[in-house]
């Protein structure tokens, strides 16, 4: 069995050390030109190091490094950059002409690769991060063309010196990396041997074992005092499909008539999960739940979540937060958190809730306190987010969820499910915003070092980007987006065309990524100033440490400390960052693969695609039924049967095409399709 990496905890830690050699070799060398960071590799073959300011008060920088000069260095490596003279070529957007080139690589970031063996002595990695094939030396362990495997890059543990690092070591170092096989992990394009290299690549942890599950389903949960809410109808409403129940809601009369009671329940995972205890330190080491489609690993033992779920018609210890709202106007005037003891009235699902409120028809084995009770959460919610809407200015991002369904226990791919969030679905976000805000107040107010949720106001030039894209590309100006209000009108006054949501997902890809830190700061997106995350303690460790604070701070123990709660917040913030990576991967190539079964059904094979990018090979494009890109080659192109430069510039970003699938690579997890007529742009620029 393959052991779970043994320094997942360490990230911030070096994270943490690589930060400050950082600014202590960039403070000696800044007259040099020399500068230390980590560098990305975008999967076009340049990249970016980001090297962090010695000023707190000033920003991050980033470099370009040209594919070039990138002197073997490999996403996530820690590496030392010289700048070069400034070079038109390297001009861009931002008018920087200034560039830089690798001249050591301090730290390697992995230790061995996933890829597919596209020869016998060849192979392809499964992060498109790293676009060069790599060579094979040694014992293949079985492996063929085809396969799935992990090797061993022959730069383990090396360390580049500067002084080495001359214009032929460059060269030599772009000539190819060699490597080892390591194991055989199956054949590609097969969904199980796909998952299995997938949660490989990223490092995800293995299932827990038989011997674990029944550890974890003897434990018994901790003592603690306990306020009796059992009178509360209480409700759990999750997909139909949930595995898990760590959050329920219920409604009472408030303390007048022109009030209710709102009750948020979380199920109080603290209680089983004792700081420093052993499935502790496997949840602190997995940081959350990872949600693959086809599987789902998870941050728990199976049976110790069924334990501390809310069953519906069983009494179970919660976490509660109880609000005093405003019946009219949806406005909470107060609130308390307390522990205590609960039972689940009706376990709902989304599909049946909303089912109700579209046409208030309600099943037959619902009673007249079920309806009348869930009619009044529902207005009450409603009312709450047309509040928070009004006061916090939340960007509204109606972007379609499409995911692939998998059958976890027999491999299969069942379909595609486009979902967009519903009012039922805004019934629970409501109740859950409101608790985390709420809590993250309480924390600041008693001085509990605790995390919070941050998401960064976007860069200026990011939103300028944009901005432009929307007016030259779709003919939709967007004019000055520096303040929430007008990102929020933009957004408000998309026409409902097949480019809004091309548009919507560039608007997202200009924001900053979301993540955790111990000191509270503005949530951009949700346009909050006080926000943590408490609401799932069974799949995010981030809740289950505030759990275990609020905990100590109830009881009277020692609390973890501020300097603690840095080092989690940049861990879990790698953590989940990596867990989303490995689900986009996963996610991309059973896509790939249900376009395959779709065409060997003889289904219809014939899609609506916009374009999102002209190169000189030809246009990428996006198809918002599938929610996959995939690439139209020139020759392709309307009018480019007779001349590929005529069909570049027939085409531009913005365009619509009806494209059919041309060609699958299970390598590159790549679709080609091939243009069958453009559709007017009156359908889609009204």
């Amino acid at each position: 069995m393959r052991k779970e990496k043994k320094n997942r905890s360490k990230i911030a830690e070096n994270r943490t050390v690589t930060r400050k050699r950082s600014r202590e070799q960039s403070k000696t060398e800044i007259g040099n030109e020399f500068f230390i960071g980590n560098i990305s590799i975008n999967p076009n073959g340049f990249g970016f190091v980001k090297v962090l300011s010695e000023d707190e008060n000033k920003p991050d920088k980033d470099w370009f490094v040209p594919a070039k000069y990138l002197a073997g260095a490999m996403h996530g490596d820690t590496v030392r950059i010289a700048l070069m003279e400034p070079d038109k070529r390297f001009q861009d957007d931002k008018k920087s002409s200034q560039a830089a080139q690798v001249v050591e690589i301090i730290h390697r970031a992995r230790k061995t690769i996933v890829g597919v063996m596209i020869s016998r002595d060849k192979v392809r990695p499964l992060d498109k991060r790293l676009p060069c094939d790599i060579l094979i030396t040694g014992n293949l362990h079985g492996a063929k063309k085809g396969d799935w495997v992990e090797i061993r890059p022959d730069y383990d543990g090396e360390i580049i010196p500067r002084k080495r690092m001359t214009r032929k070591s460059m060269d030599r170092k772009l000539a190819g990396i060699t490597a080892s096989v390591v194991r055989k992990l199956g054949q590609a394009g097969v969904i199980q041997a796909d998952l299995d290299a997938v949660c490989v690549e990223y490092n995800l942890p293995e299932l827990y074992t038989l011997e674990e599950e029944a550890m974890a389903a003897a434990i018994e949960p901790r003592k603690i005092d306990r306020i009796d809410l059992r009178d509360r109808f209480t409700v759990t409403i999750d997909p139909f499909d949930a595995k898990d129940y760590d959050d329920a809601v219920s409604l009472a009369p408030g303390q007048t008539a022109d009030t209710v009671e709102l009750g948020v329940h979380i199920a109080e995972v603290a209680a089983w999960i004792t700081p420093g205890s052993y499935f502790d330190k496997k949840a602190a080491s997995r940081g959350f739940t990872a949600y693959l489609p086809g599987r789902t690993i998870n941050m728990l033992p199976k049976g110790l979540t069924r334990n501390i779920s809310m069953t519906a018609g069983v009494d179970a210890p919660a976490h509660t937060v109880l609000f005093e709202v405003e019946k009219a106007t949806g406005r909470i005037l107060s609130g308390k958190r307390m522990h205590s003891i609960i039972h689940v009235n009706h376990r709902l699902d989304y599909d049946t809730v909303q089912r109700f409120y579209d046409n208030r028809k309600a099943p037959e084995s619902w009673d007249n306190v079920l309806r009348n009770t869930l009619r009044e959460m529902l207005d009450i919610t409603t009312k709450m987010r047309h509040l928070r809407q009004a006061e916090e200015q939340f960007l509204d991002l109606e972007i379609p969820e499409i995911r692939i369904i998998c059958d976890e226990v027999n491999n299969k791919i069942l379909g595609l499910d486009n979902h967009l969030q519903r009012p039922s679905e805004e019934l629970v976000e409501e109740c859950m915003l409101a608790a985390n805000s709420f809590v993250a107040a309480e924390l600041l107010a008693k001085h509990i070092p605790g995390l919070y949720r941050i998401h960064p106001e976007p860069e200026p030039e990011k939103l300028e980007e944009f901005a432009a894209l929307s007016e030259t590309s779709f003919n939709i100006p967007a004019g000055d987006l520096s303040s929430r209000q007008a990102c929020k009108k933009y957004l408000k006054n998309l026409p409902d065309t097949p480019a809004k949501t091309a548009l919507l997902n560039a608007f997202l890809r200009s924001l900053p990524r979301a993540s955790y830190q111990e000191e509270n700061a503005l949530h951009y997106g949700l346009g909050k100033t006080l926000y943590s995350h408490f609401t799932s303690p069974i799949r995010r460790y981030s809740d289950l440490l505030i759990h275990q604070q609020l905990w100590a701070a109830d009881t009277h123990h020692a609390l973890k400390s501020n300097k603690t709660m840095h080092t989690w917040g940049e861990t879990l913030s790698e953590l989940e960052n990596n867990n989303d990576e490995a689900y986009y991967a996963a996610s991309t190539r059973m896509k790939i693969r249900y376009l395959e079964e779709m065409l060997l059904g003889g289904r219809e094979n014939v899609f609506n695609a916009m374009i999102t990018k002209v190169t000189n090979s030809g246009a990428v494009i996006e198809l918002p039924e599938l929610g996959l890109q995939g690439f139209v080659n020139a020759c392709d192109l309307p009018g480019g049967f007779r001349s590929e430069e005529k069909a570049l510039q027939a085409c531009h970003a913005g365009k619509m095409l009806t494209v059919a699938l041309d060609d699958i690579d299970f390598v590159k997890a790549a679709a080609t399709f091939r243009s069958i007529n453009a559709i007017p742009e009156s359908v889609f620029k009204k």
